[in-house]
């Protein structure tokens, strides 16, 4: 288009999201790989291989840094840069933004990608800071490798990150406890190995697959359910959940019925079902009671 850019990011290297969360667990929820990519270039998705439908985060991150070196993005980027203030001059009709580091830029377009999720929040707990022990946040992991090996772990809090992350640090730590306040809806992720024969398929139909993507709300390879949960019996509903449950991810709400957020009947199906498997999973029923979320299914994050 002949125009010259400028990115600032206040992270110390490309990924957004995936350099920030780096915490035990973290990897990609929705239907991922190898639809999980940039869509502008059908060369670029022809030559990366995906290994898993629900990539880790290091995966993700790998992608992004051959991304930016492949089409040479870096020369365009000054990190460890913080935008402090932008301004429109009418007159000009021009941003003047000053950085954290000084420098005062004009542009006749700002693009404020300023994220979503990714703002750390650290509880007010009392005596927090007086803990004299190890303390980690999952929005903001350490790049350097993290022991648990020998220890006693708490984990605060049962949202999509400690979701994520309890039963990995489960698996180093001596003992891991769980402080919840509220229990959340958990679904099996899914997560598979990416084969030949979905890297072709994805590779020999990519035009029909990307504008599926296009013109889905959420920008996934699918076509949407136009059904209500209404319109079948309890027994089918209950069939179709068992079997969008044994394909995991987004699918419940992507191949599922079109009125769980809309619909308080439709939704209360949905997470009666969820409910009895807690309930089959979480053998003792005092624990299960815990677990059991009281909420609407993808109402609470």
């Amino acid at each position: 288009m002949g125009l010259s850019v400028q990115v600032y990011d206040g992270a110390s290297d490309i990924g957004g999201t995936w350099w920030y969360n780096r915490y035990p667990g973290a990897r990609v929820d929705g239907p991922g790989s190898p639809f999980y990519c940039y869509t502008f270039s059908e060369d670029l998705m022809k030559e990366w291989n995906w290994k898993e439908t629900q990539s880790e985060q290091s995966a993700v991150l790998e992608y992004l840094d051959h991304v930016a070196d492949r089409f040479d993005l870096r020369r365009d980027i000054q990190f460890e840069t913080w935008v402090n203030h932008a301004q429109y001059n009418e007159d000009s009709q021009s941003w003047t933004v000053e950085t954290s580091t000084g420098i005062h830029a004009t542009a006749p377009f700002l693009i404020c990608a300023v994220g979503a999720l990714s703002t750390t929040n650290r509880p007010d707990i009392p005596g927090i800071d007086d803990f004299a022990g190890e303390c980690y946040h999952t929005g903001s992991w350490p790049h350097e490798p993290v022991s648990f090996k020998g220890k006693r772990v708490a984990v605060i809090g049962t949202g999509s990150s400690g979701i994520q992350s309890i039963p990995e640090i489960a698996k180093e730590a001596d003992q891991l406890f769980v402080l919840q306040r509220t229990p959340q809806f958990a679904f099996p992720c899914g997560n598979r190995p990416v084969t030949e024969e979905d890297l072709a398929d994805a590779r020999e139909n990519w035009d029909k697959f990307r504008e599926t993507m296009y013109a889905h709300t959420a920008g996934f390879p699918f076509e949407m359910n136009e059904r209500s949960a209404m319109d079948d019996t309890p027994e089918e509903r209950r069939a179709l959940f068992q079997k969008l449950w044994e394909r995991g991810s987004f699918h419940f709400f992507l191949d599922g019925y079109n009125d769980i957020a809309t619909s308080e009947e439709a939704n209360n199906s949905l997470a009666d079902f969820v409910r009895d498997k807690i309930r089959e999973t979480v053998k003792d029923p005092e624990t299960a009671d815990k677990l059991m979320p009281d909420h609407f299914v993808i109402t609470k994050r």
